[in-house]
């Protein structure tokens, strides 16, 4: 029981030693050549490491136009779902369109037309397999996430 209490009060000591060094330092912006270095560095390793997660950054991917005024980033594709990114212009359209699979879609940016529903930033939309979607239309542009599983 001594050496738990020992452990527990090394532990701590370690902490707050930790803590006092910290706080004795003065905070410091890298160069810009540094921080653009260690921002390569830190993706190399993000995109090499093991791991099941997975960042896609803003300035990252390939955005594709699959009609006028609209693009879309892929940023996850497995077997059975995808998440991507779909921004459209103002005054662009998606023509109607039916779902093979469930799709979400949460608006992260301005305002778009979905079944004649004026939806804004941060509302969210359901269309199951099997349905059908009149077409999406935007008057001054939009940021959409979707998900289809």
């Amino acid at each position: 029981m001594a050496k738990d209490k020992d452990l527990n009060f090394l532990e701590a000591l370690d902490i707050t030693v930790a803590g006092a060094v910290a706080s004795s330092l003065l905070p410091t912006i890298p160069a810009p050549e540094v921080a653009s270095r260690m921002k390569a560095t830190l993706l190399n390793r993000i995109k090499t490491a093991e791991s099941s997660n997975r960042f896609v950054f803003a300035d990252q991917g390939d955005w594709r136009t699959v009609a006028e005024g609209v693009q879309v980033k892929i940023l996850r594709q497995g077997s059975d779902s995808r998440s991507a990114l779909v921004k459209m212009a103002a005054n662009s359209f998606l023509p109607a369109h039916e779902h093979d699979f469930d799709e979400e879609a949460i608006v992260l940016e301005g305002e778009v037309w979905l079944e004649d529903i004026l939806c804004g930033i941060g509302d969210y939309h359901l269309a199951h397999a099997g349905s059908a979607h009149r077409e999406i239309r935007t008057d001054h542009g939009c940021l959409l996430f979707i998900r289809n599983a």
